[in-house]
């Protein structure tokens, strides 16, 4: 679909998150057809500014096609042509508009897709080094996922994009001020008591700069600090696969105990594929009043006002390494509290 506000939505990407300039060699990621018109935006403003421009196709059901049908011994090749262009590149742009499920070819078997992740681990560290906003485009199928028309869905996306993000900065740095000087994090919701600590990590805000919308605060855990259990209430979406009703235990930093009322083989399967996998890379919380509905998308989801978020596998910074990065989002508005070295900071979705 094509929206006056997707001019608006590719200067946001291009001269804010971005700071495109001349020389720049920017990579644009589409994850299906419909976001064309978003790209070609974006496309437009950066040849204006003198940026080259490659377009690399991440479509869904292209990958689950290559993966299902590859030869077995061409699942743990590198893909080469991939890692070349990330090598090359100095920015990102990722635009999310995923195919309708309904369209897209049967998933392949869990362990061929972590074989294949496993192979192209060096294209994922390459990706990691360049910087770049990932942003979802209105589609029928996002639209479904959050339970809203196209229309109710493209104004809710542009609306959350064209936030005062001044204000937002303002938000975030009252709320990351709440951790400044802490040490061990405790969570207490349903089901779930999980400790870990931050003592001198990593911490970040994302205040527009980076991913859009933007709106959390998130911080790299000591890796072997993390104990106790948690459970998601809401679907765990990784890598187009949805994983409902999980529910993780830890000891001494690493996952050992792990099930899922729905596609728990594909949970288990993801949980080995390296050293890290089994780890937090990341621990969230969610400041953005914008946005308050759940809609199935990470890029949505992790910034809702009143949430936390935990991810397993690669940190931010230096911390954990692995090269899968899987955010869980837990709802914390009816019943959650979060303590700093024993003291109450946040209650039932606000830092107190």
């Amino acid at each position: 679909m094509y929206d006056s506000r997707t001019e608006r939505l590719a200067e946001t990407l291009v001269n804010k998150c971005l700071e495109a300039k001349a020389g720049d060699r920017v990579i644009i990621t589409l994850t299906g057809p419909a976001g064309l018109p978003l790209v070609q935006a974006c496309w437009r403003l950066l040849s204006r500014l003198g940026a080259e421009v490659a377009l690399r196709p991440g479509y869904g059901s292209l990958n689950r096609i290559a993966v299902s049908e590859m030869p077995e011994e061409c699942l743990d090749k590198l893909t080469e042509p991939d890692l070349l262009l990330y090598q090359w590149a100095t920015s990102r742009i990722t635009i999310d508009a995923p195919e309708s499920k309904e369209e897209m070819p049967p998933l392949p078997a869990p362990v061929r897709s972590t074989r294949r992740t496993r192979a192209n681990a060096p294209v994922f560290a390459a990706m990691r080094k360049i910087s770049g906003p990932i942003c979802a485009y209105p589609t029928p199928d996002l639209a479904k996922k959050a339970g809203k028309s196209l229309d109710q869905y493209a104004d809710f996306l542009f609306q959350a994009c064209e936030y005062d993000w001044t204000e937002m900065e303002a938000r975030l740095n009252a709320g990351m001020a709440r951790f400044e000087g802490g040490d061990v994090v405790r969570i207490l919701a349903e089901e779930t008591d999980v400790s870990f600590r931050i003592k001198d990590v990593p911490r970040f805000a994302s205040v527009g700069k980076g991913n859009m919308p933007s709106g959390e605060i998130y911080f790299s855990p000591i890796a072997e600090s993390t104990v106790g259990h948690v459970a998601f209430e809401w679907p765990c979406n990784y890598r187009g696969v949805q994983v409902e009703g999980v529910r993780l235990a830890f000891r001494e930093g690493k996952v050992v105990e792990a099930a899922a009322e729905k596609g728990e083989e594909f949970l288990l399967s993801t949980l080995d594929t390296d050293a890290g996998s089994r780890y937090l890379g990341e621990f969230g919380v969610g400041l953005n009043p914008g946005i308050q509905i759940y809609t199935n998308n990470i890029l949505f989801d992790e910034k809702i006002g009143g949430t936390i978020h935990l991810a397993l596998g690669q940190a931010y910074g230096q911390g954990n390494q692995s090269i899968i990065h899987w955010d869980m989002i837990k709802d914390m508005r009816q019943q959650g509290e979060i303590y700093l070295d024993g003291r109450l900071i946040y209650r039932n979705g606000s830092l107190i």
